[in-house]
């Protein structure tokens, strides 16, 4: 099967938009507009990251990821009404979670296994679509380190794993790579380059 990218859900920084809230000029409410729509992101971010391998399905995460995409539509029309100096950081931020969010979603909509990473410290991956019960090599490898862990997909194909403590992952500075590798033939590799997160 072919390869399937992945977000990185516990980008749990959701968007890197910061600036206050709250005021009475067009910009200001465009503002927020923008902190609200942010706020609702991370709620959702929340949800996904609360996900089991029990409780995990296509329908809870395409649920959430739907709200997300909405949130960035909302975001994305009040760019235009914010004050000059907050235009280029919401869009660029904006743009880039936004392209995120659409990678994961064609993902999860799609027949094939999938892989969602749901949280970067600890990381933590949630498995997919796979085959009742496989067993699942999932291999990790940041930090000049490659790391393995086999779980066993429930009977809804899913699970959820923890990466080994030891793995040296920074979302911000380290690019990664997660091989699941099912005894059924089924695979799935996500590749996810460092972030560049702005210093402060």
């Amino acid at each position: 099967m072919s390869a399937s990218p992945s977000v990185l859900l516990g980008v749990a920084v959701a968007l890197a938009i910061g600036g206050g809230c709250g005021g009475q000029s067009e910009a200001s409410k465009a503002n927020d507009d923008v902190c609200s729509a942010k706020a609702d992101i991370q709620k959702q971010i929340t949800s996904l990251q609360g996900m089991t391998a029990s409780t995990i399905t296509v329908d809870a995460v395409t649920s959430d990821l739907k709200a997300i995409q909405t949130d960035l539509t909302t975001i994305g029309d009040a760019i235009p009404k914010l004050a000059d100096e907050r235009k280029q950081q919401v869009q660029a931020a904006n743009d880039s979670f936004k392209t995120e969010v659409n990678t994961v979603a064609s993902t999860v909509l799609s027949a094939s296994p999938a892989l969602m990473l749901s949280s970067a410290r600890p990381l933590v991956v949630h498995g997919l679509r796979f085959a009742d019960g496989e067993r699942v090599k999932v291999t990790f490898r940041a930090g000049g380190l490659t790391l393995a862990r086999t779980v066993r997909a429930t009977v809804t194909g899913s699970f959820a794993l923890t990466a080994p403590s030891s793995l040296a992952y920074d979302p911000c500075s380290t690019a990664l790579v997660v091989i699941a590798r099912g005894t059924t033939g089924d695979l799935v590799v996500v590749k996810r380059p460092p972030r560049g997160c702005a210093p402060g």
